[in-house]
């Protein structure tokens, strides 16, 4: 739900709920009765309640006694992780008055009509409604006092207090839970958010309000008078958790711990509090542990006493638990994997003995994060993602550690010399330092596992790679065969060769040749085609880019080598250098450039139907077709165990039967446009610069109806790059619209569309199909899109 920004209206004026039924009942629909609240449903509707509320409310029920959850405790937060989202999607649009507003007298009272929910009133309530719409200015001003924003806090129910109240300048600490809503109720009555130091500032005109955050419940003890409070032993309470504790609450509670004996570890102070855990208590109401107060405490070790607990918690198995990730955006994992890779070349840089060096864990993967609480293991606290590193060392060259490198242990699992080598900073928006200030917390902490091969197995550690899918993002000998290769194809000094981390199985790297930026791409997989074909169509491919270069399209350039050649080889491989595009990668749908990109589409199909192009239509949509085509079957029986995607299978099974035919017959109809296709219309293959977009890798390019280069756009910019829930098919006409306003279709393609959506849709139906490899969750990516699409197809071709 999101957050009140203005209040219209207000009152406690209505009459006392006078109805106490809820029930079902059968007529014209099927009607769901609570209290004075009627929801209208058809029958499929209904079903879809009915399963979903059944597996939430189980699930609900389970987490409710599990928590032994009170009335008040929680706060009105709007938190994911206290909501349950199984089987969330209903599958059914709302079928009875989807669109009506209606205010009716009947002989029962009156009647609020809103979609398919009715509002039972007496007459008396009903009047105080009509007055309430009477008295509202939905034109009224913004909060633009410290006063009226404290008001919209309190309609909101958050728990803050008030540092500073001057008519003009505000300071307030805010739960941490609560942090987001004050966020979005100052952004949303339009004021702009400045943070440093974890501390926020809120400015709008001469309004200015300071936000400050905690995570201490105790300093909001006000507002949960009344809620029922109990202190236990710590031991108790952490022996009735252990087999199913809430990490962020433990690592909290173990940040907590920490910081006391940091604290008293560096004070010069006596300590005078009981520093045997089992004398400790807990507040469950505001989630504190209790240390007693002890004049001359029997344990003065601080260091032993930590121990102690250490060897508790390892007894509970809890002493290495991770708490909740949030992963980063997309755009900060390129931010930090770019960071991650500048290190690495650092670091090769400076120790010529480092042969390769491979990356795993969440950097590899592309899932770095932030902790919601600080991840304690003994006395270490991470606030983010570790970066692991092992590095292989080439003992022909003498090894010296680089200063700032500092030595753990060796690790029996990889035979490896565990080594810190640095972090990455990181802005702590949590606010884990403030909270436990002693804690010396790291960041990303780059941890190196250094390889010797005199002083381990090699067999161990490449199992080690092969157990944390290790990407390798540095190989001296791979780089300076790259390098001498290239020097001598292009004659020219060649630098900062720099491997990327891109969604292919190609290899791709960054270079600079003869002073220019540029991208080196060796070719490892062939597109839709025989892989015996790679090399002949990758001339194929420079061929095309150098055709529609001199037709006025600007894809990314190739750069022929001293003796004139577009491709070259290296290890036996195909490889082209491209110019290297500036500009800005597609981050997400809401960035998508759809219009300005179908138009380029359009213009670059225009340009070769007013002026062919003298290349060969030896790669036509024949191989593509020939390829997915044969796979339909064996995907769904793989598939059976899903009811969804069986369904889907089951409903394109008419469409499938025909598609030679409507294949046959759309590639002899002689009026619809064959062009060199792009091949691969989507976001990630569009860069864009002031604006304006440029489609670049024609590694899937092919001859064929251009239609198909159309529905292959249409549809991936309808997906929602890497989250489906931003699957949007009303994009799909959008970017045919744009597309015609560019380049009219003829009539004979107008009518072959669907013709076209039923070719390429299935198609990429089976390929997404076949990239859910076994993959048992429902919000698995690609089955989600491939659902989406499935389910697009069927109700526009109502097949």
């Amino acid at each position: 739900m999101g957050v009140i920004l203005k209040v219209l209206h207000r009152c406690e004026s209505l009459k006392k709920a006078e109805f106490r039924n809820m029930f079902l009942d059968m007529e014209e629909n099927i009607h769901i009765h609570y209290r004075d609240l009627r929801i209208e449903l058809s029958r499929k509707e209904f079903e879809d309640i009915v399963r979903t509320f059944s597996l939430q409310s189980a699930e609900l029920m389970a987490a409710i006694q599990s928590r032994n959850y009170q009335d008040g405790i929680l706060p009105n937060a709007n938190h994911d992780e206290l909501r349950i989202w199984t089987e969330s999607r209903l599958e059914n649009d709302v079928v009875y008055h989807p669109q009506r507003l209606s205010l009716e007298e009947c002989s029962d009272g009156y009647h609020i009509h809103f979609r398919n929910y009715k509002f039972l009133l007496s007459r008396e309530d009903f009047a105080v409604v009509v007055q309430a719409f009477r008295e509202i200015e939905i034109d009224s001003p913004y909060a633009a006092t410290v006063g009226t924003v404290l008001e919209l806090f309190e309609a909101n129910h958050l728990h803050y207090n008030v540092r500073q109240n001057k008519p003009a300048e505000g300071r307030v600490l805010v739960a941490h839970y609560h942090e987001p809503k004050a966020r979005a109720i100052l952004t949303g009555i339009g004021m702009t958010r400045q943070t440093a130091g974890g501390i926020q500032t809120y400015t709008k005109g001469d309004l200015k309000i300071v936000v400050e955050t905690s995570s201490d419940r105790s300093d909001f003890a006000d507002r949960f008078a009344g809620v029922p409070r109990t202190v236990r032993p710590l031991t108790e309470v952490l022996q009735a958790k252990k087999d199913k504790p809430d990490l962020d609450w433990l690592n909290a509670l173990k940040s907590k711990v920490l910081d006391t004996f940091c604290h008293l570890k560096e004070s010069d102070s006596p300590i005078t509090i009981n520093m045997d855990y089992n004398a400790w208590l807990y507040d469950d109401l505001f989630e504190k542990v209790v240390f007693p107060y002890e004049a001359t405490p029997k344990l003065k070790d601080a260091r032993a006493a930590y121990r102690a607990w250490s060897k508790f918690l390892v007894e509970l198995d809890m002493y290495f638990v991770k708490p909740t990730k949030v992963v980063f955006p997309k755009p900060k994992q390129t931010e930090l994997y770019n960071s991650i890779i500048k290190r690495v070349n650092e670091a090769a840089a400076q120790v010529p003995a480092i042969s390769k060096i491979h990356l795993m864990g969440s950097a590899a993967k592309g899932s770095m994060g932030m902790y919601k609480a600080p991840f304690i293991h003994s006395e270490w606290s991470k606030l983010g993602s570790d970066v692991d590193l092992l590095i292989e060392i080439d003992e022909s060259k003498p090894f010296e550690a680089p200063e700032g490198w500092h030595y753990i242990n060796v690790s029996a699992t990889n035979d490896c010399a565990i080594y810190h080598i640095g972090e990455l900073p990181f802005s702590d928006p949590f606010g884990h330092r403030r909270a436990f200030p002693n804690i010396k917390h790291f960041n990303h902490l780059l941890d190196a596992y250094v390889f010797f091969p005199s002083k381990g197995e090699a067999a161990k550690k490449d199992a080690f790679l092969d157990r944390f899918k290790a990407k390798v993002v540095f190989d001296r000998a791979r780089e300076d065969g790259l390098r001498q290769t290239l020097e001598r194809e292009f004659a020219g000094p060649v630098e900062n060769v720099k491997r990327l981390d891109v969604a292919t199985e190609n290899e791709i790297y960054a270079v600079d040749v003869a002073g220019r930026a540029e991208i080196l791409k060796v070719y490892k997989v062939s597109g839709n085609y025989n892989s015996s074909k790679l090399a002949e169509h990758t001339a194929y491919e420079c061929a095309l880019v150098k055709a529609v270069e001199g037709q006025g399209v600007a894809p990314a350039s190739v750069r022929e080598t001293k003796d004139g050649r577009g491709v070259f080889e290296i290890d036996g491989a195909p490889a082209v250098l491209f110019e290297r595009l500036e500009g800005e990668e597609v981050a997400g749908p809401e960035t998508y450039p759809l219009v300005e990109t179908a138009k380029a589409l359009a213009h670059f199909h225009d340009v070769q139907i007013k002026h062919p192009l003298p290349l060969s239509k030896a790669f036509s949509f024949d191989h593509t077709f020939d390829i997915w085509h044969v796979e339909f079957h064996r995907f769904a029986k793989e598939s059976a165990q899903d009811a969804e995607l069986t369904e889907c299978f089951q409903r394109l099974e008419p469409t499938y039967g025909r598609m030679k035919d409507i294949y046959k017959r759309m590639t002899a109809q002689k009026k619809i446009a064959w062009v060199h296709n792009h091949g691969d219309v989507q976001p990630r293959n569009v860069i864009v610069k002031d604006g304006k977009p440029t489609l670049f890798d024609l590694q899937n390019a092919f001859y064929g109806p251009r239609l198909f280069d159309l529905m292959d756009g249409a549809v991936e910019f309808s997906w929602g790059f890497k989250n489906p829930d931003h699957d949007d098919f009303s994009r799909f006409n959008r970017f045919v619209a744009a597309y015609e306003e560019a380049t009219p279709l003829s009539a004979a393609e107008k009518k072959a569309l669907d013709d076209a959506l039923r070719i390429i849709g299935t198609i990429k139906f089976i390929k997404e199909v076949r990239m859910i490899k076994g993959d048992t969750n429902k919000n698995n990516l690609r089955r989600r899109r491939g659902l989406d699409l499935a389910r697009f197809m069927l109700e526009r071709l109502k097949s």
